[in-house]
Order: structure tokens, then C-alpha cells, then sequence
């Protein structure tokens, strides 16, 4: 990875990391402003039960991103930012900058996507064997 690159990069998952910090603590907030007012009826505790869990759900997501962002960083000072982790190939410039902190180049993503792809296939057809009952136990139910 070339320096001016990694320097954009690096300016660039700085600036994604402020502004998700950014997000989680106005989001906290909110929460928090919610649970002081609670009042109302069933249907009201309902509805903000179901925009708690989603809330979560968001969070959870923004952590994860958050981590991503942070291991990325680390990559690029210790000098192995832009490496696949699988093959071990330089990930293409274009891919780094719309995605800065992937850690694989587009073929090994390909293939780890074609992977889930036959493995979700094979759930949906689900496995149906033929059950045997003993002699006249099919009567029974």
C-alpha cells in the first residue's frame, strides 16, 4: 500500500470512527430520554419495547462496525493494512477505498459468499427422512 493511499485511508476510518461514536452516544441518549417518560398503555409500552430491541439490534451492529474500524487502524500501523487475510494478495486500492477496513480481496469474498451460498441452500431443503414404525404401531396414533 502506497503511503498517499494509506494516509487517505487512514483520514477516512478516522472520520467513519468519529462519526459512529458520534451516533452510539446520540443514540444512548435517546434511550435514555425514552426510559424517563414512561406513561401510557399497553400498546404504548408494546411500541417501545419493539424500537428498544431495535435500538439494540443497531447498536450491536455499530459495535461490530466500530471494531472493524479500530482493527483497521491497527493494521495500517503495524504495516499490514491492505493484505488479505485469506490468500495473503494485496487487496485492490478500489476495494480499500470503498471499503476501508475489509480484510479480504474481492475473489476470496467471492468465494467465502458462494460458500454461504450453497451451505444456505442445502438448509432450505431441509432433510426429511422416512420414519419406519414397528409392525402395527402406525395404528396407534
Amino acid at each position: 500500500m502506497t503511503k498517499p493511499i494509506s494516509k487517505v485511508i487512514k483520514e477516512k476510518l478516522l472520520k467513519m470512527r468519529e462519526d459512529l461514536v458520534k451516533e452510539i452516544s446520540e443514540s444512548a441518549k435517546t434511550e435514555k430520554d425514552d426510559l424517563k417518560g414512561e406513561i401510557g398503555d399497553m400498546y404504548d409500552h408494546a411500541s417501545c419495547e419493539r424500537e428498544r430491541e431495535l435500538t439494540l439490534l443497531l447498536g450491536e451492529r455499530e459495535r461490530d462496525k466500530l471494531a472493524e474500524i479500530n482493527a483497521a487502524l491497527e493494521r495500517i500501523e503495524d504495516g499490514t493494512f491492505g493484505e488479505c487475510e485469506e490468500c495473503g494478495e494485496k487487496i485492490q486500492p478500489g476495494r480499500l477505498k470503498a471499503m476501508p477496513f475489509t480484510t479480504v480481496c474481492v475473489h476470496c469474498k467471492s468465494k467465502e459468499e458462494n460458500e454461504k451460498g450453497k451451505f444456505k441452500r442445502l438448509d432450505n431443503r431441509g432433510s426429511y427422512r422416512k420414519v419406519s414404525f414397528p409392525e402395527g404401531g402406525d395404528d396407534e396414533f
